[in-house]
């Protein structure tokens, strides 16, 4: 599980994660903030340019519209 950042738990983010297969983004909600995660293959490294960029788009484009605490984690499970 890849971990974006933090948001208000009330955010909509309708984009896709990042990497060579992204998968759908969804929310892991704790409280009055939440957590944007997907899932990644472990064994596909994040290393291209269209990661980076597609990182940057994703924790940049709401920006505008609700506080973004951007950083990029992986976890292997919610728990």
């Amino acid at each position: 599980m890849l971990i974006y950042g933090i948001v208000p738990a009330d955010a909509h983010l309708e984009v896709q994660g990042i990497g060579r297969h992204p998968a759908p983004i969804r929310s892991v909600r704790h409280g009055s903030i939440a957590a944007p995660v997907s899932e990644v293959p472990i064994d596909q490294p994040l290393d291209r340019a269209q990661d980076l960029q597609a990182f940057s788009n994703l924790v940049d484009d709401p920006v505008g519209a609700m506080p973004v605490i951007p950083f990029l984690a992986v976890e292997p499970d919610e728990s």
